[in-house]
């Protein structure tokens, strides 16, 4: 999931329910959670219903939140976290993961360019077959 800004909401929902279904004992697949704002202190909505999910989680490494805090020290947008989270999300994809993004159009064509062209250098593919799996 790669939400930024108001973008998150919809993912509370998503991360809500499938924490529930842990808790009464359905299986569950992993959950990775991209989240860009301005700033920690100001702008990270849910952080703490996020966090408290994590914990609950946390024996079987279900949940991940990865922010990215644009506007504190070296900035990073939510595009520059995927990049750096990389392996994981081809990981995630390969075994079947699906990919939600939500939020402003431009930083949605951003992230899909940068799964597309990781995992094109991964996978040793031409762009043109990277444009047919988007």
């Amino acid at each position: 999931m790669v939400a930024a800004g108001t973008g998150i909401a919809p993912f509370r929902a998503f991360v809500a329910e499938r924490a529930r279904f842990a808790s009464i004992g359905r299986p569950i697949g992993e959950m990775l959670l991209f989240f860009g704002c301005r700033k920690p202190d100001e702008n990270f909505i849910y952080r703490e219903e996020f966090e408290g999910v994590r914990t609950a989680l946390e024996g079987n490494g279900l949940f991940s939140i990865v922010p990215a805090f644009s506007r504190i020290d070296d900035g990073m947008y939510v595009q520059d976290v995927v990049r750096r989270e990389a392996k994981h999300v081809i990981r995630l994809l390969e075994e079947g993961a699906n990919l939600y993004i939500c939020g402003r159009a431009r930083m949605a064509r951003e992230v899909g360019k940068v799964v597309c062209d990781t995992m094109a250098s991964s996978k040793g593919l031409v762009n043109e077959e990277t444009q047919r799996m988007e």
